[in-house]
Order: C-alpha cells, then sequence, then structure tokens
C-alpha cells in the first residue's frame, strides 16, 4: 500500500506540473501517451493491489477464524484433556480404593487363616503334649512294675541262694563231721604207723632179719 501511495503522489505532481509544462512545451503527444498509459498500469496496478488486499483480509479473516476455531478447539481439547484427566483420576483413586480394600480384604483373611492355623497348630500341640505325657506316665508305670518285678526276683535269687546255702550247709554238717572224724583217724593211723616204723628200724638194728625185711620193702 506505501508503494501504490507513493506512486499516485507521483502521478498527481505529473498531472499538476502537465499543464505548466505543456504551455513552455516540454511535453509532447508521445509524452502525454505515456503518462496515459502509465496512469492506465497505475490504476491496474491500484485495482491490483485492491484485490490484493481484499484476499489478503480474506486471508487474515481466514486466519482470524482459524485462529479461532485453533482457541476454540484448543479449548475444547484442553476441557477435554482436563475432563479425561479428571475421569482417569477418578478411576485410578476408584480403583487404588478397591485395589487397597482387596488388599486389606486378603491381609485380614490371610490373618484370620493364620491364626485360625495357629490356633489348630497349638491345639495339635497340646494334644500331643497330652499324648506324650500319658505315654511317659504308662511307661513310668510300666517301668515301676518291672522294677518292681526285678525287686521280687531278685528278692526271690536271695532267698532261694540263702535256702540252698542253708540246705547245703544242713546237708554236708554230718558229712563235714564225718571227714573230719576220718581225718583225725588218719592222722592217728598215720602217727601209729609212724611209732611202728620207728620201733620196727630200731629192732632192725638189732636183728638183721627185720633190717632185711624191712630193706625188702623199702622202709631203710
Amino acid at each position: 500500500m506505501h508503494r501504490s501511495v507513493s506512486i499516485l503522489t507521483i502521478l498527481l505532481f505529473l498531472l499538476l506540473a502537465s499543464p505548466a509544462l505543456s504551455e513552455e512545451g516540454g511535453f509532447t503527444q508521445e509524452d502525454r501517451q505515456r503518462l496515459r498509459e502509465l496512469e492506465i498500469n497505475v490504476a491496474k496496478i491500484d485495482e491490483g493491489l485492491k484485490a490484493t488486499n481484499v484476499r489478503i483480509s480474506d486471508v487474515n479473516l481466514r486466519i482470524d477464524e482459524l485462529r479461532s476455531d485453533f482457541k476454540a478447539d484448543n479449548q475444547t481439547l484442553r476441557d477435554s484433556f482436563n475432563t479425561d484427566n479428571q475421569t482417569l483420576r477418578d478411576s485410578f483413586k476408584a480403583d487404588n480404593q478397591t485395589l487397597r480394600d482387596s488388599f486389606k480384604a486378603e491381609m485380614q483373611a490371610m490373618r484370620d487363616s493364620f491364626k485360625i492355623e495357629i490356633q489348630a497348630l497349638r491345639e495339635e500341640i497340646a494334644a500331643q503334649r497330652d499324648y506324650s505325657k500319658a505315654e511317659n506316665q504308662a511307661i513310668r508305670g510300666e517301668i515301676k512294675a518291672l522294677r518292681d518285678l526285678v525287686y521280687v526276683v531278685i528278692s526271690g535269687i536271695f532267698i532261694l541262694i540263702s535256702f540252698v546255702l542253708w540246705d547245703r550247709r544242713t546237708t554236708l554238717n554230718p558229712i563235714i563231721r564225718k571227714h573230719k572224724e576220718l581225718e583225725e583217724r588218719d592222722d592217728r593211723l598215720e602217727e601209729k604207723e609212724n611209732r611202728i616204723e620207728r620201733a620196727l628200724k630200731e629192732m632192725a638194728t638189732q636183728n638183721p632179719d627185720v633190717a632185711k625185711a624191712l630193706k625188702s620193702v623199702g622202709l631203710i
């Protein structure tokens, strides 16, 4: 637009100056024809500029419309994004709360099951203890009965040994006395034999026949 204004200013100056120039004889017919053609070209250029300005206005209007549409779409997208984001947040919160509730329920169920298992294990351990106590008591009773039986057997053995010893002593006393009597008799006979032997040896010193007889039996 600035260029067209400048051209129009120049043309107006030339048109205003053209009478003075024509009076002085400075312009010819050919120059005038050129000026007319120049005016026509300027008019065409001005019309083209006007059309260009109209197009530019249309383009600017279209740009403004596009900007408005873009702003509206951007605002719509922002609103949709905010709505979707809020929906996602709400859904996430709801899912998170659901997961928390489910996790709490599962943990509580696990705790209850664990408590039940611990209680059952305690009861089983208590039953095992009672059973072990009963078995230990039964074993102790059996051990005591066996101990009493051993004591009875040992007492019977001692009684039997004592009876055997008493019976043996009672049975052997006459034999022992008889044996002692026989030993005493043998001692007396041996003493008598020694006396007889000494007497025979004394007689052998005086009687050759006796000495000969004693030698024959090996007494001297």
